[in-house]
């Protein structure tokens, strides 16, 4: 595995990957879910106002950038610093399962939450038995 992809496998059917370009940008950490009719991202992203996040499809991929903008002065040389300052991006390659049409954003207090409907033909259904 190359230094600059994060390949995460994530739910039984292990066909969710994640990655994202270290030299350019800070990748959010995020937790997937997924309950009977959706699968959810949650994608922290503390100190970023909603208008400079961006969520989109593009290539069967779910794709999150975010812009942080900071007051700190580019000039202060810093005797210990935790936090990263720059551009947040994440891709996550969307399960098969997953209808693109119906996919919703919800941003509050630095949690980006993206939920997912499942296809109706990967729901699970009852089989009535004749």
């Amino acid at each position: 595995m190359s230094a600059s992809k994060d390949i995460v496998k994530m739910n039984k059917t292990e066909n969710w990957e994640s990655e994202f370009k270290l030299n350019e940008s800070i990748a959010p950490e995020v937790n997937i879910y997924e309950t009977e009719n959706d699968f959810f991202v949650i994608a922290f992203v503390p100190g970023v106002k909603r208008d400079l996040i961006k969520v989109r499809i593009q290539n069967d991929k779910l794709v999150i950038k975010a812009k942080l903008n900071t007051d700190e002065n580019s000039e202060v040389e810093f005797i210990h610093k935790e936090r990263e300052i720059g551009n947040y991006y994440r891709e996550l390659r969307l399960n098969e399962s997953v209808n693109q049409e119906k996919i919703e954003a919800v941003y509050s207090e630095g949690i980006l939450t993206v939920k997912l409907a499942k296809s109706e033909n990967s729901k699970p259904r009852n089989i009535e038995i004749e």
